[in-house]
């Protein structure tokens, strides 16, 4: 009975910090761990970092790495820019556009993966998750995602000040 006391107060510390979440604790610098979305053609592995402006702005470099079932490995590095809004537990992005930086591929060029970006935010340019929030780190679990391959948790840790390594 008193262990079930202790996690009943653990659970109520815990939801009560994450209500109490609020935009500014969300802005800032995040780098995101791997995560990895896999289907039987593809395994997709993405590191993201993440940029939460004050004024409601948002920046991704989303690096990933495709490996296709025969084995052939496509390295891209692509720019979100949009907007975000925090309320409550609720994190929404809105994606204004992509822009592929670098592609390293043997099959296909930055102008075919430019046109898959566009293609992908033109069905959907925006994403909605829960946020559980730490003060250094948080974790998203996706809601109406596109692909049930999508459907994944990323946890992203605030970044040291000092080391960022982009800007709007």
């Amino acid at each position: 009975m008193k262990k079930f006391a202790i996690f009943l107060a653990f659970l109520s510390a815990a939801h009560a910090s994450m209500a109490k979440s609020k935009p500014n604790d969300l802005v800032g610098e995040w780098l995101c761990e791997p995560y990895q979305m896999n289907n039987d053609a593809l395994k997709i592995t993405v590191v993201d970092e993440r940029s939460f402006n004050e004024d409601g702005n948002f920046l991704e470099i989303s690096n990933s790495t495709i490996v296709s079932s025969s084995g052939e490995k496509v390295l891209s590095k692509v720019k979100y820019l949009g907007s975000w809004e925090l309320n409550e537990q609720r994190l929404k992005i809105i994606f204004d556009n992509g822009e592929v930086l670098s592609l390293d591929s043997i099959n296909y060029s930055v102008e075919d993966m430019q046109k898959s970006v566009n293609a992908q935010l033109n069905k959907k340019n925006w994403s909605d998750s829960i946020i559980f929030f730490n003060k250094n780190s948080f974790t998203t679990k996706p809601v109406n995602s596109m692909y049930k391959e999508a459907e994944v948790n990323v946890t992203c840790n605030r970044k040291l000040k000092g080391t960022s390594t982009h800007s709007f």
